[in-house]
């Protein structure tokens, strides 16, 4: 610093200079969005996974709708849920008591990597429909008669084949045996699942099934 520079510089233009400059920091008022983690919830399947599965589950809708319309030769809608992650724990106690019927989907491979769910009551309505009776049926602890099994196999089949229709190379499924009952039929590891709820309304009467794939594929 120059003798000039430094005579010029006084304490009071200093003064002047730091409160212009400011020597005390500023205080931030920015709030920095933030959102809180569920350890409850797995994220195992990426979003392009989860696209592919949604684009998968949308197709299976549209066949649906037109299988069933044909089917129960009525009007009949097929919707899906957004699709849920769930850790085969919560699946598995979820499924205990369920009653379900049961139908599972492997791999070119025979490896089991999903299945399709449907409880009592769906299972006794729809049947009960395709009989010819309209009406939603409470009786969910009944079992269905030779005549309704069968008709719920055509139910089934119909279901399975939307699924097949629907997918495409990069998925490949076929049906592993034929429609099960009760306990919940797999043993898997400790892993995670995607879920996907499917609504049929037919009359008003609305019912569910769900589908569930592992990562363990």
């Amino acid at each position: 610093m120059t003798n000039t520079i430094a005579n010029n510089l006084t304490k009071e233009k200093i003064q002047q200079l730091l409160a212009v400059v400011g020597s005390q920091p500023t205080k931030d008022d920015s709030q920095i969005e933030s959102t809180e983690y569920d350890w409850n919830k797995p994220n195992y399947f990426n979003s392009e996974q989860l696209n592919l599965l949604n684009d998968f589950t949308e197709k299976i809708a549209k066949v649906l709708t037109n299988k069933f319309k044909k089917l129960f030769r009525s009007d009949f809608d097929v919707t899906i849920a957004p699709i849920t992650q769930h850790y085969i724990k919560e699946f598995l106690i979820s499924s205990e008591q369920s009653n379900d019927f049961y139908l599972l989907f492997e791999t070119e491979q025979k490896k089991t990597c999903g299945l399709i769910s449907m409880p009592p009551q769906t299972a006794i309505t729809w049947a009960t429909q395709l009989l010819g009776d309209s009406q939603a049926e409470n009786d969910t602890d009944r079992e269905l008669s030779k005549l309704e099994m069968s008709l719920l196999i055509d139910i089934v089949t119909a279901i399975s084949k939307a699924f097949i229709t629907a997918c495409s190379k990069a998925i490949i499924l076929k049906v592993a045996g034929n429609v099960l009952k009760g306990d919940f039929p797999l043993e898997l590891p400790d892993t995670s699942t995607m879920q996907v709820l499917f609504t049929g309304q037919k009359n008003r009467i609305r019912k569910q099934f769900r589908s569930n794939y592992f990562n363990n594929c």
